[in-house]
């Protein structure tokens, strides 16, 4: 539809749906990605852009220059945004000018035009970076000058206005911002960036302008700006802007869309009588399904607004098509429904995609029962959460504070925790002491750690059946000292009240356990060899799983999650079996430890457990071979690190206290400890290969 803004805002005004559509669809793409940036986090934008549009199609009228539409839309993000953060800062946009020499500043700088700049060759990553150094450089006040004078090309006077500050104030910020990113691209230069030889200022345009083509070419522009629709739609109707008479303007066809029902433009006329907002939310109804033609898919107002009747809803999950319906009802096997990738955000909690829950499962509960988490858990997460996404593209980054705590999207965390808890991180429960947890407005400041691996996750399968859904996948921890393990889990969903799945159970996936014990039965013979050992062994980790009298684990406090590796402690030819029941230690996982032998006797090979139950964080196998080597302190504050070492004495296993080895992380003492002494691969206990050794 190429109709213009002038014909849009006068078809909007007549209550044609064809008016709104072509005013949302045409500036909601640039929109959002200035909000994101005015706001620098993802739900506080979307915010604005949902609450702009809402005033912007309630002042329509007002509108003197229709085909200054999009100027004017960005005027009011703007200062939609302005306010977000005055709420945050109120003392920010106050009209205390900056210092400056205003001989020095013009009104258009000559290397401003980015049209005949070069093309970046900048990864997704670099970019990304670059424009959050760049950005962050600049004061809120001047960001958003440089946004709206160089990007929605808005005039000094109105940015004045719409700021609530003197030109001569706007002017200041302008030419400070500009001094700002100049000192920032210095030191990026310094620090080995290509800046291809451009002026600050163009490079963070043309950033910028590449930045936005790259979320426009993966679709996440384009997602958000349908979920934005409906949160306006959503909001005009639950306010009562919407008619009576309108709520019923659409009906859902055969193929799955909406379409507008006989009786809509009346209703929508009898509310232009209640005056001009009431009339635009009316005739707004009738619009929504052109409107939100987002992605591909075209929302209908029963998509969007919901049934009349809240009573009467069904859950999100369960809005199929006809087609889809059909099918299900000749399904008289019942079988599960295979869930593809697009089904997702309609499914889960949070209405997480594939991705993002694939970013939970890596990230979140290792193991997850019917008692849930504790703090210590929640911490753990939190922490490995934050730190996996180095790049922002789940959880904003906010810097620190003065106390060097992590800042972050507080908003973001607790929508991935919804997915398998209750519990969220507000100001209610936070400890508001100065290195503790603390939950301020929308971002939440913690203690740094730095976990040392690297964790993920892939889904192999998923399908639900009613109410519950199970998925299959593959976590990987790979750790710099321990190693890489893979363990294949399994994750049961339950249906919440709102109709989306939840996670209630995670756990490892024992089928390759009970596979392998079946094949392996009466394979036991009075030799003593290596199979018949690994059988005994598969033995003590079942034992273990099903936690049999005599295979406790006191120090973990009921984990279930093991981990296991041989190692021959004493020499003797026979290798040991060490299992640790994984738990969290402040930041850090530790294992709680258990150590396991053979005994041959006349009946052949039998399990013996050794007596010495003791904590760790990591392992490391000796290069003299006695015993193992076991990290028993490290100070994060100057980075020593004790090694004490664990002995094998008859039937006891012997942890000693006193350091055999000290170094301070990085040194040579450090590099030469490693080299020599290797750290144990820890393996999952659903993994029987380790005991193929």
């Amino acid at each position: 539809m190429n109709i213009g803004y002038t014909e849009a805002v006068r078809l909007a005004l007549a209550g044609e749906e064809q008016g709104f559509s072509y005013l949302y669809e045409n500036t909601y793409k640039t929109k959002y990605y200035l909000a994101l940036q005015y706001m620098k986090n993802q739900e506080a934008a979307e915010d604005v852009l949902q609450d702009a549009y809402i005033r912007a199609f309630s002042k329509l009228d007002t509108l003197q220059d229709p085909e200054n539409f999009s100027a004017w839309l960005g005027q009011i993000v703007a200062n939609t945004a302005k306010n977000a953060l005055v709420k945050k800062n109120p003392i920010l946009f106050t009209d205390v000018e900056e210092q400056t020499d205003m001989a020095d500043y013009t009104e258009k700088i000559e290397d401003d035009d980015i049209d005949g700049q070069p093309e970046l060759s900048y990864t997704r990553e670099e970019t990304r970076t670059l424009v959050h150094e760049l950005i962050d450089s600049l004061s809120e006040e001047q960001r958003m000058c440089i946004l709206m004078f160089h990007i929605e090309d808005i005039s000094i006077k109105d940015i004045a206005q719409t700021l609530g500050c003197s030109e001569n104030t706007v002017k200041s910020r302008l030419n400070y911002g500009r001094k700002n990113l100049k000192t920032k691209a210095e030191e990026l230069q310094k620090k080995g960036y290509k800046l291809y030889s451009l002026a600050p200022l163009p490079l963070l345009l043309l950033l910028l302008r590449t930045e936005e083509n790259s979320m426009l070419a993966e679709g996440s522009i384009q997602k958000c700006g349908q979920e934005i629709a409906k949160s306006v739609f959503s909001q005009m109707e639950q306010s009562g802007q919407v008619a009576d008479g309108t709520k019923g303007a659409s009906e859902s066809t055969g193929n799955g869309q909406s379409q507008p029902i006989a009786g809509a433009k009346e209703a929508a006329g009898t509310a232009a009588k209640t005056g001009f907002l009431a009339t635009t939310a009316g005739k707004i109804t009738i619009a929504v399904i052109s409107v939100c033609v987002a992605g591909g898919a075209i929302f209908g107002i029963s998509q969007l607004v919901g049934k009349n009747n809240s009573q009467d809803k069904k859950p999100a999950v369960q809005r199929e098509d006809k087609k889809t319906d059909e099918n299900e009802s000749q399904n008289t096997e019942n079988e599960p429904v295979t869930v593809k990738d697009s089904d997702y955000p309609e499914l889960i909690e949070g209405s997480l995609t594939k991705d993002e829950l694939e970013y939970v499962l890596a990230n979140g509960p290792k193991q997850l029962t019917a008692d849930g988490l504790s703090d210590s858990e929640y911490q753990t997460i939190l922490i490995d959460l934050c730190a996996s996404d180095k790049d922002g593209k789940y959880i904003t980054y906010l810097g620190t504070d003065a106390n060097y705590r992590w800042g972050y999207d507080v908003k973001a965390i607790n929508r991935f925790f919804r997915v398998f808890t209750d519990y969220q991180f507000t100001e209610d429960n936070d400890s508001d002491s100065d290195y503790g947890n603390d939950v301020k407005d929308d971002t939440i400041w913690f203690a740094p750690a730095t976990p040392e691996y690297k964790l993920s996750a892939s889904i192999t399968d998923a399908s639900y059946l009613d109410d519950q859904m199970q998925i299959h996948y593959v976590y990987v921890k790979d750790s710099y000292e321990e190693g890489k393990t893979t363990t294949n889990k399994l994750a049961t969903l339950e249906r919440s009240e709102d109709g989306k799945f939840r996670i209630v159970t995670i756990e490892d996936d024992t089928s390759t356990i009970a596979d392998t014990d079946t094949d392996n039965t009466d394979t036991s013979d009075n030799t003593g060899d290596t199979s018949s050992i690994g059988t005994v062994y598969k033995g003590v980790l079942k034992s273990i799983q099903n936690n049999d009298p005599g295979y406790e684990f006191t120090i973990a406090g009921g984990s279930n999650d093991y981990e296991y590796f041989l190692c021959d402690m004493n020499g003797d030819g026979i290798k040991e079996l060490i299992v640790g029941a994984v738990f969290p230690e402040n930041v850090f996982n530790a294992y709680d430890v258990r150590v396991f032998t053979i005994n041959q006797g006349a009946s052949g090979a039998e399990a013996k457990a050794l007596s010495g139950e003791f904590a760790t964080l990591t392992l490391y196998i000796p290069s003299d071979g006695n015993g193992l080597y076991t990290l028993d302190s490290m100070s994060r504050g100057t980075g020593k690190t004790d090694i004490c070492r664990v002995t094998m004495d008859g039937d006891t296993v012997t942890k000693g206290y006193t350091p055999e080895i000290s170094f301070i992380m990085g040194d040579g003492t450090d590099k030469e400890f490693h080299a020599s002494n290797p750290a144990v691969q820890w393996k999952s206990i659903s993994d029987l290969t380790g005991l193929d050794e």
